[in-house]
């Protein structure tokens, strides 16, 4: 299990006081849960009113649907206990987004190091996520992953081994940082052209 975070999502200084609404979330004053309140109402009502996790092999990703008007959190299967990798269940990412799709890592380093997974498809096609395009106003993922996105949480490798869990709350800034993060034409050119490891793309 990972360990309970204790540091404000906006500043990352010490922090113990979960939003109250849908106590999901911790700030360590009003003034940063100001901040991010025009990145959290996009979420908050759908964090209350998700229902339970169905069973313990489900994980609670981020969906961008392509032609809808706003992304949502959905409980999707992982794969089977005793599986090599605790990836979500490959099946269900086709069926999401693409049944050609890669999975890509992209991760920050400092004092709160995060990882995430964000799977997009990988064939031809420059259709325009609308609930991306919404969210961020700017299209600037459209030449790495046109269509739809699913963004789920990441640890390890360690001695959990490599895990996907869920996306928390405190996840969809760090999202938003590197989505509108400037990319250099050399790193965008190697993530068309089929890197697609995104580890590099964003350091705080």
């Amino acid at each position: 299990m990972a360990p309970q975070d204790t540091t404000c999502a906006v500043c990352r200084e010490a922090a113990s006081q979960k939003y109250g609404k849908c106590k999901s979330i911790i700030y360590c004053t009003a003034k940063c849960q100001k901040q991010d309140w025009s990145d959290h109402k996009l979420l908050c009502k759908q964090m209350r009113n998700m229902a339970p996790r169905p069973n313990a092999r489900h994980i609670r990703p981020l969906y961008f649907p392509a032609i809808e008007s706003k992304p949502c959190l959905l409980w999707v299967r992982g794969q089977p206990p005793g599986s090599k990798c605790e990836h979500l269940e490959e099946v269900d990412v086709r069926n999401l987004v693409s049944k050609e799709f890669k999975a890509s890592k992209i991760a920050r380093l400092g004092p709160t190091p995060k990882n995430m997974i964000v799977h997009h498809r990988t064939g031809p096609g420059h259709q325009t996520n609308v609930s991306l395009a919404a969210w961020i106003e700017e299209q600037r993922l459209e030449h790495i992953a046109p269509g739809p996105l699913l963004v789920s949480g990441h640890r390890g490798p360690g001695t959990e081994g490599d895990v996907h869990c869920d996306f928390e709350m405190k996840d969809l800034l760090f999202l938003r940082w590197y989505l509108e993060a400037p990319i250099e034409q050399d790193t965008l050119e190697f993530i068309t052209n089929g890197g697609k490891d995104t580890t590099q793309l964003y350091r705080m």
